[in-house]
């Protein structure tokens, strides 16, 4: 229709002009959270050398070193998280989140059913990612930002400036945790192997809301768009891991296969809605709304193939250095979760 055409290219897009820029950028990364006290002061790289229960997530293979049953739980983490766009709401005006969030990292532990065996058995509960990111923008302006509209009847709507008032609302909300068992095995006095199965339940949620007003005279042209998701999905994987301990050097090797998806369903909600807008086809102002919501559809989550190396090395009794890379392999696009089109209309 003419008019879906006139009010986009009127509204949303002059009004996405000012808010919207292409970024580089994400709300967190595969090494966002360390776990287990070690861990998280050696900044994660304990892939050679982890000493704890925590091997279960960075290398299994170690736990096979690991001589007594042991419980370990690192919890209470604070975690400050800080996003800012510059320019996000117009030039000279930026995006701020601030969020500080109580995080429980780790509860992990071994155990061990023969004393005398070389096999050891772990499990481990962690909060793999959580984020929290909320931020909002306004920009006022006074712009010709419809034109003159000229009516049949020689009247003319929307005459000079209007004075335009855009505002965009958004938050995320990432929570994921990660349940698994661990095996390992000493296949010699310097060397372990082991395995871990973990499942993964993630709940997720994502709104926006742009809403823009053009005020001419006592005529009031307004467009609101408002978008939210919300899902969880459970998906399994496995990490397989290698460790060696040639005492002052100690070596590690994992690989974490692609994740196998298990079950998930979401909501998706939106609304967009219009009002003073000119239609040529009827040469009046116009409103119209279209608004949906699906509830209890099927989710996908996937997370890549990745290899991880690392070393520690004991240079004193108390001066260690370590490192760890990690590759991931390129995850391909894939819908999270995919509405039908039933919505309803009117206007």
């Amino acid at each position: 229709m003419k008019f879906f055409e006139f009010f986009w290219h009127v509204a949303l897009v002059f009004f996405s002009v000012l808010f919207s820029r292409s970024v580089l950028s994400q709300d967190h990364h595969y090494w966002s959270q360390q776990f287990g006290s070690r861990s998280a002061l050696m900044g994660g790289m304990v892939v050679g050398g982890v000493q704890d229960t925590s091997a279960g997530f960075y290398n299994p293979g170690a736990l096979g070193f690991v001589d007594n049953p042991s419980l370990s739980v690192s919890a209470g983490a604070y975690q400050l998280e800080r996003l800012s766009i510059d320019n996000g709401a117009g030039t000279g005006s930026s995006l701020d989140s601030d969020k500080i969030n109580v995080i429980p990292l780790l509860a992990s532990g071994t155990l061990f059913f023969n004393p005398d065996s070389k096999h050891r058995f772990g499990y481990s509960l962690l909060a793999k990612n959580q984020t929290s990111t909320g931020m909002s923008g306004r920009v006022d302006k006074t712009v010709d930002v419809i034109g003159d509209i000229h009516h049949k009847d020689g009247t003319v709507s929307f005459q000079g400036d209007e004075d335009f008032i855009g505002q965009l609302i958004v938050g995320s909300d990432v929570t994921e945790l990660w349940g698994g068992l661990s095996w390992a095995h000493q296949v010699h006095p310097n060397i372990s192997v082991g395995a871990t199965g973990f499942v993964a339940m993630r709940n997720q949620s994502q709104s926006k809301a742009i809403t823009a007003r053009a005020v001419n005279g006592d005529i009031i042209a307004s467009a609101d768009r408002l978008d939210y998701i919300d899902f969880w999905n459970i998906r399994g994987l496995l990490k397989l891991g290698i460790a060696a301990d040639f005492e002052p050097l100690k070596l590690g090797l994992t690989v974490t296969t692609p994740s196998l998806n298990f079950f998930g369903q979401g909501t998706v909600a939106g609304e967009d809605s219009s009002n003073n807008f000119y239609d040529p086809e009827q040469d009046r102002l116009v409103g119209t709304l279209v608004s949906s919501r699906q509830e209890n559809i099927d989710t996908t989550y996937n997370t890549p193939l990745s290899i991880a190396a690392g070393f520690e090395y004991a240079v004193t009794p108390k001066t260690n250095i370590a490192g760890t890379v990690e590759w991931f392999d390129e995850q391909g696009e894939y819908e999270v979760i995919t509405p039908g089109s039933h919505f309803w209309s009117g206007g």
